[in-house]
């Protein structure tokens, strides 16, 4: 992870939106982690829904929906503990219910934290996705933006066993239920304007993670780095590849440094 975070480059403080699919709940507890082990202090928080961290994820869950007692609570939390999940509230899927976007922006703010990290939209845990309408929700503070794919998905027949909502994939892309998803719909998915990297605030950065590399041989995902890095805009200074399952395979990036 130390390896990934190099090739991110984070400008602390600094608030990061991650967004697609293919471990995006992995990266951002695991980004945390590290961080925090680092003296960071960090929140990590969702403008969607995610499952209730572990305590191996998140030492601390703050749950509220009135601003003064979410700031109070999640700056005491990051002094004793360092790291901090905050989010509305809990439902009966065992999943948090997150923070509008400008509650986000406003906490982020107010409260004395190195790092947040918002995952702000969802895949139900599959390797690629077609955002739906409205989606990505990223705050409007968010300095760098991660959209993530998973590699896992590439080859793969596109469909409902591989994309979630595959119907919207099908428009971005192209892309026909049953043909194999190659690296060029991909970079189409993540690059559209109504794909991953949707309503990016003006300012941020955008490094896009391709994870799962492992599922791949290294020849093609070096391949797919390329294809996605081409179809960048110029603001992508790079594209990061690598495992979040075998970090100690280690993470790359396109263009070669």
């Amino acid at each position: 992870m130390k390896e990934l975070i190099k090739f991110l480059e984070l400008h602390l403080p600094e608030m990061v939106a991650v967004v697609g699919s293919g471990g995006k709940t992995s990266f951002m507890f695991g980004l945390a982690r590290t961080m925090e082990r680092q003296g960071a202090k960090v929140i990590t928080t969702t403008t969607t829904k995610i499952f209730v961290p572990s305590p191996d994820q998140s030492p601390a869950i703050i749950l509220s929906s009135e601003l003064g007692v979410l700031l109070a609570k999640v700056q005491t939390a990051l002094e004793n503990h360092g790291h901090v999940t905050m989010a509305l509230s809990q439902n009966t899927d065992n999943k948090l219910i997150g923070l509008p976007p400008e509650l986000v922006d406003h906490i982020y703010a107010e409260v004395d934290a190195d790092l947040v990290l918002v995952e702000a939209d969802g895949a139900k845990g599959l390797p690629l996705k077609g955002p739906g309408p409205g989606e990505p929700v990223i705050p409007a503070e968010a300095g760098l933006v991660v959209p993530m794919v998973g590699l896992g998905g590439l080859g793969r027949p596109m469909g409902e066993d591989t994309v979630f909502r595959p119907e919207r994939f099908a428009k971005l892309t192209g892309l026909a239920s049953g043909e194999l998803i190659t690296a060029e719909s991909i970079a189409a998915v993540m690059f559209h304007r109504h794909g991953l990297c949707r309503d990016v605030p003006e300012r941020a950065r955008i490094i896009p993670f391709l994870n799962q590399a492992d599922l791949v041989d290294a020849e093609t995902a070096e391949a797919a780095a390329r294809v996605v890095y081409e179809a960048a805009p110029p603001t992508v200074e790079r594209v990061v590849w690598g495992s979040l399952q075998n970090p100690g395979a280690g993470f790359r990036a396109w263009p070669k440094e």
